[in-house]
């Protein structure tokens, strides 16, 4: 070891593998997509969860014409 250099020096790298490897094991509990499971794999298709915003409509106007997405409000 370096004598010049501090012991402390690693400790950042240790915490960021713990960190790591602390979310890798953690998984985020996500509902269901649909009701009952399927073997069905759509590659590359996108399912956004939720949205959050201030302007509603404007978002459903605004994302709806850019990706011709369709929406429930969840009052």
């Amino acid at each position: 070891m370096d004598r010049h250099r501090s012991p402390w020096a690693r400790t950042p790298w240790l915490a960021t593998l713990a960190l790591a490897g602390a979310c890798a094991s953690a998984p985020t509990p996500v509902p269901p997509v649909t009701p009952e499971p399927t073997a069905i794999h759509h590659t590359g298709k996108f399912v956004w969860y939720d949205l959050l915003a201030h302007d509603v409509e404007g978002a459903k106007r605004f994302y709806g014409e850019l990706f011709g997405w369709t929406f429930d409000v969840d009052p």
